[in-house]
């Protein structure tokens, strides 16, 4: 019944193992018309036969040469509307970015799940089809990115697949208003298996199975209807259902993050980032919520939005360990200071080091997943913090002996202390120490969420 197996996959991938483990995958799905190329002159070959419906890509193999492969694709008259997933391990995201402007439908970072690749390739297959720009500069020109938009018109295996999922969906709706709640059952799940992005199909699935009585089932296929429509960028349809899942079981999973737990590390950022929101703004009480979308905000370098998320959960012993790391904003006295920029202090984990100033360094709690995080080039690196002084790495910065400062100090689990007067009292090559003067008491009182707890 299903017609997957029409659907022409090309699978560009030099390494052999790689191609037999996204193969053996692609056919454990129902998908048969596969075939493999390893070089641009193959990719090429297969391409100009017109038989392919979608095409995954590794990304350097499509990439090189300032997006050679992908050039020659996507500039041919013919071959200009082919989705494209491009698969690859640890890209820049402007690289990324530069591929999908390009016109590549979509990136996913190796190695990936079976379920992860699937629905990202059906939602290119069978979600709403993207307009598309019809290019006529190469990459790395002015106007690389500019030309006609036009429709992407999916091809005629892919029509023909989603057709009898309608056709199906109609049938069992159909047996339903008749009271053949069996028989509908039946062709519903037949629309769910050659549609597996079919929100409705699972809806119409928990329809029948609250009709029979069975509420465990019908909340369990409204929350992968709900899933199914996060998945698709339907956030207003996935709230919707995941509200009618949740009335059958309260403890139903928040799609959002069902959604974002499989992307996070294998997607654009920004991508995750963005479902994570969703799902925050789904169940803000959730602090299981909190800590994913602030992973995501670290790793991503916005460490205030970090801090900013986590900060209702602050007193309440739910920020787990590694996040509460020390994140500190150093501003110069704009008296004795060149320059009043903000400078961000962040805790690192003692390098090379040792003795004396490694103890100090090592003695700040997780101080190194601190030092893996992405730093910017105004970075200022910790390596002592105390009740009375502070020591950091000064990055080439000048400083002098009696210079005037003041911090800004923040932890992520919620200790803030602002304007803390210092005065720089040792300069070496490498470290800037500096003596606290003046702390109020409401200052102490924040320092001690993170000193260390014999000093505390």
């Amino acid at each position: 019944m299903a017609l997957k197996g029409n659907i022409g996959i090309l699978v560009v991938e030099p390494v052999p193992q790689v191609q037999q483990i996204i193969g053996k995958i692609l056919v454990d799905d129902g998908y048969e018309k596969i075939r493999f190329a390893n070089d641009h002159a193959g990719v090429m070959e297969i391409l100009r036969q017109r038989e392919t419906d979608v095409a995954l890509m590794d990304f350097k193999l499509a990439t090189d040469n300032t997006f050679a492969l992908l050039d020659e694709i996507l500039l041919d008259r013919h071959l200009y509307r082919l989705p494209i997933l491009l698969l690859g391990n640890k890209v820049p995201i402007g690289v990324i970015d530069e591929a999908m402007r390009l016109g590549a439908r979509d990136y996913l970072n190796k190695p990936f799940t079976p379920y992860l690749l699937m629905v990202r390739l059906e939602k290119i297959l069978f979600g709403s089809p993207p307009k598309v720009v019809k290019r006529t500069a190469k990459a790395g020109t002015e106007n690389a990115h500019l030309g006609e938009e036009v429709e992407s018109k999916p091809s005629g295996h892919i029509t023909a697949q989603l057709d009898l999922a309608q056709k199906l969906y109609l049938d069992g709706q159909k047996l339903l208003k008749q009271h053949y709640q069996d028989k509908a059952l039946q062709k519903f799940a037949a629309a769910a298996r050659v549609n597996t992005l079919f929100p409705e199909a699972y809806t119409a699935l928990a329809e029948v199975f609250r009709a029979q009585g069975d509420l465990v089932h019908s909340a369990q296929f409204l929350s992968k209807a709900a899933e199914t429509h996060a998945w698709l960028g339907q956030d207003q349809q996935a709230r919707e259902v995941y509200a009618q899942a949740c009335k059958a079981d309260p403890d139903s999973p928040n799609p959002f993050k069902t959604v974002a737990d499989h992307m996070s590390g294998h997607v654009h950022q920004r991508e995750v980032s963005r479902t994570y929101e969703q799902a925050l703004k789904l169940a803000p009480k959730d602090p299981s919520v909190r800590v994913a979308l602030s992973r995501c905000y670290m790793q991503s370098g916005e460490k205030d939005k970090a801090a900013e998320t986590l900060g209702p959960m602050v007193g309440k012993g739910e920020i787990p360990e590694d996040m509460r790391h020390v994140i500190m904003q150093v501003r110069r006295n704009e008296n004795n200071a060149p320059s009043r920029r903000r400078q961000l202090l962040v805790v690192d984990g003692g390098g090379f080091y040792d003795g004396q100033e490694r103890r100090r360094a090592i003695r700040i709690p997780l101080a190194e997943y601190s030092a893996k995080l992405p730093h910017r080039d105004d970075t200022f690196q910790v390596f002592d913090v105390s009740s009375v002084g502070i020591s950091f790495k000064h990055g080439g910065e000048s400083f002098e002996i009696g210079q005037k400062l003041s911090f800004d100090l923040l932890t992520l689990d919620g200790a803030r202390a602002k304007k803390v007067p210092a005065v720089v009292r040792r300069v070496t090559p490498l470290v800037v120490g500096c003596e606290l003067r003046g702390l109020s008491k409401k200052q102490l009182e924040a320092f001690q969420r993170f000193l260390p707890a014999q000093e505390a």
